[in-house]
């Protein structure tokens, strides 16, 4: 691997400058190479679970649904029994069953965000590499 100091080149010898634009270009490609591979475990380590997670959500979804559909039956005759027209006491469980469901939906949707499945240690090591190119292609030496 090439190490973090540009080497002194002859510019009069081809041969001398051939061959470290070849070792650059090498050590590039191989650097990319390390990167795509980090991306793709970095990925798939982040979405291994996704799956359960999802599958959890639909299924207690599935449970949210029809226990709501027999608590808003009976909140809609408990109100009617109240005292309230039957089309109140339907747009009063809607109300609050919708606010409820909001409020769900913002959660689960929370959780799925914390499961980011951008390579962050990807983009900062490729960040490096091109720091490590440019410097090494303008000839600085620090």
């Amino acid at each position: 691997m090439a190490t973090d100091q540009a080497l002194p080149l002859d510019v009069d010898d081809p041969r001398g400058l051939r061959d470290a634009v070849s070792d650059v270009w090498q050590d590039a490609s191989l650097l990319f190479r390390q990167h795509a591979a980090l991306a793709s475990k970095e990925a798939s380590e982040r979405t291994s679970g996704l799956g359960a997670d999802v599958a959890g959500l639909v299924g207690g979804i599935v449970l949210l649904h029809a226990a709501m559909f027999a608590l808003a039956t009976a909140a809609g005759f408990a109100l009617h029994a109240a005292g309230l027209s039957p089309w109140l006491a339907s747009l009063i469980v809607a109300i609050v069953l919708g606010a409820g469901g909001v409020g769900v939906a913002s959660w689960a949707r929370s959780r799925l965000v914390e499961r980011a499945t951008r390579p962050s240690e990807t983009l900062v090591a490729l960040g490096e590499t091109h720091e490590w190119l440019s410097t090494l292609l303008r000839g600085d030496r620090s």
